[in-house]
């Protein structure tokens, strides 16, 4: 479930997504199971998922979230929130270029879930690489790029039907 930042009851349901893309010979492919504390946020900056204020069925932001929970006095949200994600290539990349890939997806991963990487959430991401292209005008910096997107992508992918 997702959207929890103002407690269990503003959770919707979420799950597993996945995006795929090949740019000449690089294949990326970035997988997630988004269980979170934050709500899912589309494209345009929507909640799409999570946050849902039951009473007037409508999906808050992170802040006006948290406001509320300040409002009634909540000093925690609930615990138990992961999101895990693996972003696979088959471009031949270093430890250090496979770090900065983990670090840069990870990081971009905020924009579709908000309030994403907090205390109250166990995240994590893994970047691997079977090593089957050595060459490529794919560098780390576009390579980084094109995950990023992806990953948002995987995340809205994750979207159980209402």
């Amino acid at each position: 479930t997702v959207g929890k930042t103002f407690g269990p009851e503003g959770r919707e349901p979420a799950g597993q997504g996945a995006a795929f893309c090949q740019a000449g010979d690089v294949k990326v492919i970035v997988a997630t199971v988004v269980n979170a504390m934050g709500a899912i946020v589309d494209r345009e900056g929507r909640v799409v998922r999570g946050h849902l204020d039951r009473q007037t069925g409508a999906r808050l932001s992170a802040s006006e979230a948290l406001e509320r929970r300040m409002a009634r006095g909540e000093a925690h949200a609930p615990p138990g929130n992961t999101t895990l994600t693996v972003v696979v290539t088959n471009r031949k990349s270093g430890p250090w270029s496979l770090r900065q890939l983990a670090k840069q997806v990870h990081a971009s991963m905020a924009r579709g879930i908000q309030p994403f990487h907090s205390v109250d959430d166990g995240d994590a991401l893994y970047a691997v690489t079977t090593s089957e292209v050595d060459e490529s005008s794919l560098d780390d910096t576009a390579l980084g790029v094109l995950a990023c997107e992806l990953a948002w992508e995987a995340i809205l992918s994750s979207l159980q039907p209402e």
